[in-house]
């Protein structure tokens, strides 16, 4: 008679946990769908017209430095056989500290981060200089 009181208190336990435990279905899903995603990209898309008279055929220009360094560029340019080319609209956005912080905990772990020492790296520039 014992055992029957218990195993029956376990299954009303076990059936109560499990009803109680459920979440209820969300209003708005956390995921965004792949397509809505797409919709989204494709709403910022515009075409522009193509006309492959309008560019040149071949580039030609030549770099150098102080230092006797000298890059010089003959290439042929490969031009798409399209009437028209898609432009994608970008907008820039600043990060927060806090945002920064959880992605170079993201992306470093906990492996140790090192500045650089070079003071030509952009990396120790301030906003203001890197925006001249």
């Amino acid at each position: 008679m014992r055992k029957v009181e218990i195993s029956l208190i376990t299954m009303l336990l076990v059936v109560l946990i499990i009803f109680v435990g459920c979440q209820s279905t969300p209003i708005n899903l956390v995921i965004n769908q792949k397509k809505d995603l797409l919709l989204a990209i494709n709403k910022n898309i515009t075409t522009e017209p193509f006309l492959k008279s309008q560019l040149p055929s071949v580039w030609k220009e030549q770099y150098s430095t102080e230092n006797n360094f000298v890059v010089n560029i003959d290439a042929n340019i490969v031009i798409p056989q399209v009437s028209q080319l898609p432009i994608y609209k970008v907008e820039s956005n600043d990060f927060s500290i806090e945002q920064l912080n959880r992605m170079i905990k993201y992306f470093i772990g906990n492996n140790t981060l090192y500045l650089s020492k070079d003071p030509n790296d952009i990396s120790s520039y301030s906003k203001q200089r890197l925006k001249t």
